[in-house]
């Protein structure tokens, strides 16, 4: 396999779901990187343009947000909190570490590290991180890396009709599973959660049992 190839591989083995905007996600109860116990919901957003309207003096883009949270575990929390900051950082690195580098007539070694960190990182987090790539009028798009996780998602989720190289859900099929899942930010049943939307952890004696939060 050449390594061009191979690179496009690491890059695209993601399922892509389309979701009804008015439904709400139900996950499978681990953490999306890598399966864990879920100790925390980490948030994505993700803005689309679709209209763009010219005036003579201003103009007007219009645009629909969402933003969706999705369970994992400690360790993973703190890396997807991490990722935009590093990803930015490695890359700003990078451009002053080449300007300097230009201007001192010296190899470029330091901007090169910089740029391989952020090319690295990028392939990490495409191969583990819940990507929303489009916020449609009725649904979003957006994928999970392909796995037992993926499938899951689509049997929780009544995600079985392709359109394209979407994944949609079935608006026709009534049937609800709520088996083994977490709901989009919070659990099921009528537990008392933790006032943190970071935290999933429940409320006992007045206190949170996952981060020890007082009410």
């Amino acid at each position: 396999m050449s390594k061009i190839v191979l690179f496009k591989k690491v890059l695209t083995v993601r399922i892509h779901f389309g979701i009804y905007a008015w439904n709400v996600i139900k996950w499978p109860e681990r953490c999306l990187w890598c399966g864990g116990e879920v100790h925390r919901w980490l948030k994505i957003s993700k803005k689309t343009i679709y209209d763009f309207r010219y005036r003579i003096f201003w103009f007007n883009l219009l645009s629909r947000q969402i933003t969706l949270s999705y369970p994992v575990c400690k360790k993973h929390y703190f890396i997807g909190r991490l990722g935009d900051p590093f990803l930015y950082l490695s890359l700003a690195l990078a451009v002053v570490a080449f300007l300097l580098e230009a201007d001192l007539n010296s190899p470029h070694w330091w901007s090169l590290i910089f740029i391989t960190l952020f090319v690295v990182g990028i392939i990490y987090f495409r191969r583990n991180y819940l990507l929303i790539h489009r916020v449609n009028e009725n649904f979003v798009e957006i994928s999970i890396p392909d796995g037992q996780y993926a499938k899951d998602f689509a049997l929780l989720n009544n995600c079985n009709e392709m359109s394209g190289h979407l994944l949609m859900q079935d608006t026709d099929l009534n049937e609800i599973i709520y088996s083994d899942s977490l709901h989009e930010s919070h659990f099921q049943d009528d537990r008392i959660m933790c006032s943190d939307e970071s935290c999933i952890g429940t409320m006992e004696d007045g206190k949170c049992r996952e981060c020890g939060r007082k009410i």
